[in-house]
Parts: structure tokens; sequence; C-alpha cells
């Protein structure tokens, strides 16, 4: 769809073009946004996400889990089959230079943790729209791991910039049930 390519194409260059002292303040106010919520609290483990190319650089909530005591998970893909896993990881340690040069944790399989067992999922995205659906980059990784899993909490996280009025959705596109953006907590009806 030509109208999704261009919006991911124009959200790309005005995350990336962000100053970056404005990136570090709305990414420490979503950080902080998460992190007080009740879902989050309530979480055991949460699948987190290494920031890549001008994310919301969740990092210091990472290091606020490992603080609180909660299962840290970050995903690892397989490029050949555009499917992704989560690893539980207890230090910055347990990664190394992934796919498309995202640090991912190590290939463990003692650290491998059933999508089952996840409480949150805190998810990037290129773009967002006000009813839930986001706009990743074009692989499918997020659709393909959430799709049939309704027990995970999901939340989006994206600067205000982020947030659009359609990402033009298809079928198989997987809604988040919160986005959170430096200024609000939008939560996502049906």
């Amino acid at each position: 769809m030509e109208q999704k390519k261009e919006l991911r194409r124009r959200m790309l260059e005005i995350r990336l073009n962000m100053p970056e002292p404005l990136r570090e303040r709305e990414s420490a106010e979503i950080c902080r946004r998460l992190t007080e919520s009740d879902v989050y609290r309530a979480a055991d483990s949460v699948l987190f996400y290494m920031p890549f190319r001008g994310e919301v650089d969740v990092k210091p909530a990472i290091l606020h889990a490992w603080q609180s005591g909660k299962t840290v998970l970050l995903p690892r893909v397989q490029t050949a089959t555009r499917r992704m896993r989560a690893f539980r990881v207890n230090g910055w340690d347990d990664l190394e230079k992934g796919a498309y040069g995202i640090p991912e944790p190590k290939e463990d399989p003692d650290g491998m943790w059933p999508p089952e067992r996840i409480d949150l999922v805190v998810t990037p995205g290129v773009a967002f729209d006000r009813k839930g659906y986001r706009l990743g980059y074009g692989g499918g990784y997020y659709d393909r791991f959430l799709q049939g899993l309704n027990h995970p909490v999901r939340i989006g996280v994206c600067f205000r910039e982020q947030m659009v009025d359609t990402v033009f959705p298809e079928p198989h596109d997987q809604r988040m049930r919160w986005i959170v953006t430096p200024d609000d907590w939008l939560t996502i009806d049906g």
C-alpha cells in the first residue's frame, strides 16, 4: 500500500530529525509514565525492546524493571522466518549485536521465555493511531508475535509526533491496549 509506505518514510524522517535533547526528555517522560502505571506495577515479566533508529529510549524503564525484581525480556529475531522470540536478560552483558544491528539477547535455550508467560509487551513503532494500531518497519515481527496472544498487555510507546489519524491498518495488524506518549496515556476501547 503506497499510503503506508509514504507514511513510514515521512514518520521515520521526522523521528530521525528530532533534536537529541528533545528525544531524551520525551523518552524520560514516557518511561516515567510507564513505570508509575498500575499495569506496569502488576506485571512480573515485561518484554521491552532495544531502541533503534531514534525510537523511544526505554533503557531507563529496563533498569527500573531490573531494580524492581521483574523478569526483563528482550526480543531476538529470526530473519529467515521473520519470527521473534522472547529471552530473559539479567543485564546488558546478556546482549550481543543481532539482526539489523540491534542488540539482542544471546541465543540461550535456558533464557527463552514462553510468550504465554509474558505479562506486558512494551512495543515500539514508527507511528500509532488512536485506534491502537501501529506502523512498524514492515517486517511484521511484532504482529506475528502478538497474533493469537490475548494474555499479554500491549503498550505502544511513541513520541507525540508519531501519533497520526491512521496508519492504514490491515487485517493482520495487532492493536495495542494502551499508547503512552510524553503527554498522554491513551486507553484503546474494544
